[in-house]
């Protein structure tokens, strides 16, 4: 390993944990040599392990390693602002969700989509394989009955009983028929006094981008589907650098623009205002960004 002279505090604590045992060190000068890493440069800020020997209160050596280099490592920041539509092409982002029973109005309204535009990336998938089962009241049954009703259910993979909540979660194998194991288990439920109230199935997702002749060619593909689907077109937004109050500095974006999905109603020269994830370096920048318009929530008075 290369070796570089970095800045330490003034005073640092030792410990060793096998003696539990510390030592309080102030330098007379707070620098040291450090093993750094090939990419360490002058001026980064890094964090490093120390390793000392003490004779009574007199520090013997000292060894430093590198551990993180927060100038050249990304960090991700999560923030919001207003940015001006340089120009927006014909691919779009699709999403929608149904509970799992109704699944399959997904898969058809994929093969819609996929049949009458372009290259695609859409995926129908269960956000998770558990349904939420509430119960009328927690006080009329044993939570190890219930366990034991539930061990021995086929199609039941696990479950985890809250009873104060009256409610059990219970995971299922993905491979069952999700529709007869959830009617067969609230009559079996309700049979032994479980007085089922009500379960919430998981919730399916369809989601990815897709391209298509015009944002009124896909509007039409999505009418046919007869489900409710949340269409954005993507943007390319221009800029050479992005503030960040996080961190309190502005990230340079050598790329010069980023793309985002924004409402079907943008126009070019729009301005929007835009939810980011971004990864970023002191050094290197900006590195990726993930951008798509916010959704300004309707309020009414009362």
């Amino acid at each position: 390993f290369p070796q570089a002279l970095v800045s330490l505090p003034e005073s640092v604590e030792f410990r060793n944990e096998g003696l539990d045992l510390t030592q309080e060190h102030t330098f007379t000068e707070p620098q040291t040599q450090a093993y750094v890493t090939m990419n360490t440069l002058k001026g980064d800020e890094l964090t490093v392990s120390l390793s000392a020997s003490f004779e009574g209160p007199v520090l013997v050596s000292l060894t430093a390693f590198e551990l993180s280099n927060s100038s050249s490592a990304s960090q991700i920041y999560f923030t919001e602002d207003s940015f001006s539509i340089a120009s927006l092409e014909n691919e779009f982002f699709v999403r929608a969700s149904t509970e799992y029973t109704q699944r399959e109005t997904l898969e058809q309204a994929k093969t819609i989509l996929e049949e009458n535009n372009g290259a695609s990336t859409i995926q129908v998938s269960p956000l998770n394989t558990s349904m939420s089962v509430y119960f009328s009241d927690s006080n009329s049954f044993f939570a190890e009955d219930l366990n034991f009703l539930l061990s021995s259910f086929e199609g039941v993979v696990s479950n985890n009983i809250a009873p104060d909540n009256s409610l059990v979660i219970v995971v299922f194998d993905p491979e069952t028929d999700f529709d007869f194991l959830k009617t067969s288990l609230e009559e079996e439920l309700n049979s032994f006094g479980f007085d089922v109230e009500r379960i919430e199935e998981p919730v399916v997702s369809l989601q990815g981008t897709i391209q298509a002749e015009s944002k009124e060619a896909l509007l039409e593909s999505i009418e046919q589907t007869n489900i409710i689907i949340e269409p954005l077109q993507k943007a390319t937004i221009e800029a050479d650098s992005i503030f960040i109050p996080d961190a309190n500095t502005s990230f340079p974006l050598s790329a010069g623009s980023f793309e985002a999905f924004v409402n079907l109603e943008r126009s070019q020269g729009d301005q929007v205002n835009l939810s980011l994830v971004i990864f970023a370096s002191e050094r290197n920048g900006i590195t990726d960004i993930q951008a798509q318009e916010v959704i300004e929530e309707l309020t009414t008075d009362n």
